[in-house]
């Protein structure tokens, strides 16, 4: 009679079992569907916001030039020659940057530095130079937003823009010991991200940064030194500066060495032979 109870008591509490799984199936489920819609509007927020920035002018032709431009990894300046790129430096010319929000004058100004550098290069085609040679930034002038311009006050005008040094490496021309070119010329909403992804690339690279630990030195290519004072304006000294865009790695070996590091700039790299067995 015991054994009989006991087995209806079970069967009683088998739909109370299985109601609790189902309620918390149903509530597992309500909160993934949540997190999907939550996931879906702040995405469709995202687009909306992109559509809603404007750029200053109308700059798909010079994304794509430049994306030709640097196509193979060397910068070809053929572009200029043609009709359409003098109707673009007067776009430049006559464009009015100080009416559009911040992301889009930073864009405005880093395809300005970039159309001018083209042309500087152009110019200079077969000219050979040493690393000194000023004329390349300061000699040619332009006409952008109304002012006259050489490259190296657009170079200001651009960090003067995003209130960071970081942005220096944007500046590249294909030189052998500068910056390397940007793989694509930015708009108002991927301009933020352009700087970061290139001043990582700078910074990670021992052509340009370069952490000796045995020495405590800390290598800095020399087309950084003219920014220093720009640098430790803005984060104390260059290592501080430097060091939101090291690797981990090398990250934690500078901060464990941080009194003792010394500032180096050269562009000379030792690279030794490895000895024969």
């Amino acid at each position: 009679m015991c054994h009989i109870s006991s087995s209806l008591r079970h069967e009683d509490t088998m739909p109370a079992v299985w109601s609790n799984h189902i309620c918390r199936f149903l509530l597992a489920l309500a909160l993934f569907g949540a997190v999907l819609l939550q996931h879906g509007t702040a995405a469709a927020q995202s687009r909306r916001g992109r559509d809603t920035i404007h750029d200053v002018v109308d700059c798909a032709p010079f994304l794509r030039a430049w994306k030709g431009a640097t196509a193979r990894g060397w910068l070809s300046t053929a572009v200029v020659d043609s009709a359409w790129y003098s109707e673009w430096m007067q776009t430049l010319a006559t464009a009015n940057p100080q009416s559009a929000v911040p992301w889009a004058r930073r864009a405005f100004w880093v395809q300005a530095w970039m159309s001018c550098m083209l042309v500087v290069a152009h110019r200079r085609m077969g000219y050979r130079t040493t690393r000194y040679d000023t004329t390349i930034v300061e000699q040619d002038t332009f006409v952008i937003a109304g002012e006259t311009y050489c490259l190296r006050d657009v170079s200001l005008r651009v960090v003067q823009e995003f209130g960071t040094a970081s942005s220096i490496a944007l500046f590249g021309m294909g030189s052998t010991y500068g910056p390397p070119l940007a793989p694509y010329a930015p708009v108002a909403w991927t301009v933020e991200r352009l700087m970061r992804e290139q001043m990582r690339k700078v910074v990670r690279s021992e052509r340009h940064v370069l952490w000796d630990p045995a020495a405590d030195v800390l290598q800095v290519a020399t087309w950084m030194e003219p920014w220093t004072e720009a640098m430790r304006l803005e984060a104390g000294d260059v290592v501080a500066f430097l060091m939101p865009y090291m690797d981990d790695a090398m990250a934690a070996g500078v901060a464990l060495r941080r009194r003792y590091v010394r500032v180096v700039f050269s562009d000379r790299l030792e690279r030794w032979k490895r000895r024969r067995q």
